[in-house]
């Protein structure tokens, strides 16, 4: 009896540890077909809203990592409960804002509204976008966001993702090399292998950088005496839906 209960325990977790794989491997396919890219790395930790408080506008990576590595990283969020989960969304129309003028009528009435709290000449406002559980959402890196939604017992519980995507077109393809007999003969000196060598350990440095420690930047990337929130604004009746609709 002590023996079939062993062996029955060890394939159920045999099973298990299959099942876990295939769906880790569903989950990347997903990944690289969104983004059609053939390799991809990511990180991520688990989210859970005690109670609503809308996040102000930020962006997760400093300036100069989105200005060099931006194309290449993006953010995903995905719940894991049927309460699904909600994000704040601001899209910036304007390089540098602190040069911008209103355009329209429009802009120059939303900016008139926010006068007192000593914004930039534009104001834009939040849109608010539901994820489904089931759904993921993937943005560029330098998406200008927000969360601190609640809607449910369950504090929304969701997943952050940061995704690095490399794609093949993207490889150095410099180095000269012929084929023969169905091989490739690529020819190189000492001082290219040192000169790979050394770019390969940046790469690896650059990777761990990117991954492991993103930052969450609210300030202007122009000033950073000003905070994105002067500029970027809860979306218009959002205040109203604390205790009716968001939990509190």
């Amino acid at each position: 009896e002590e023996e079939k209960s062993t062996s029955s325990s060890s394939s159920s977790s045999a099973h298990l540890d299959s099942q876990i794989r295939n769906d880790i491997a569903s989950f990347e396919d997903s990944i690289r077909e969104s983004l059609q890219c053939t390799k991809v790395k990511y990180r991520g930790s688990f989210m859970q809203t005690e109670r609503t408080m809308y996040q102000p506008a930020h962006v997760d990576y400093d300036y100069p990592i989105l200005q060099e590595y931006g194309k290449r990283l993006f953010l995903a969020f995905f719940p894991l409960t049927e309460e699904g989960a909600f994000l704040q969304l601001w899209q910036d129309d304007y390089d540098d804002p602190t040069t911008a003028t209103a355009s329209t009528e429009e802009e120059e009435v939303r900016s008139k509204k926010y006068e007192g709290k000593k914004t930039a000449t534009i104001i834009q406002e939040g849109t608010v976008v539901y994820i489904p559980r089931g759904k993921m959402f993937i943005v560029p890196s330098d998406t200008i966001h927000g969360g601190g939604f609640k809607r449910g017992h369950g504090g929304n519980l969701r997943f952050h993702l940061y995704i690095d995507v490399e794609d093949d077109a993207n490889k150095d393809s410099s180095s000269s090399s012929s084929i023969e007999g169905g091989a490739a003969l690529i020819e190189e000196d000492d001082d290219d292998v040192d000169n790979d060598g050394a770019q390969r350990k940046k790469k690896e440095t650059n990777d761990i950088a990117l991954l492991d420690h993103p930052m969450n930047k609210y300030t202007e990337r122009h000033d950073r005496r000003r905070e994105l929130c002067e500029r970027f604004v809860d979306a218009e009746g959002l205040e109203g839906l604390l205790g009716t609709f968001f939990d509190i």
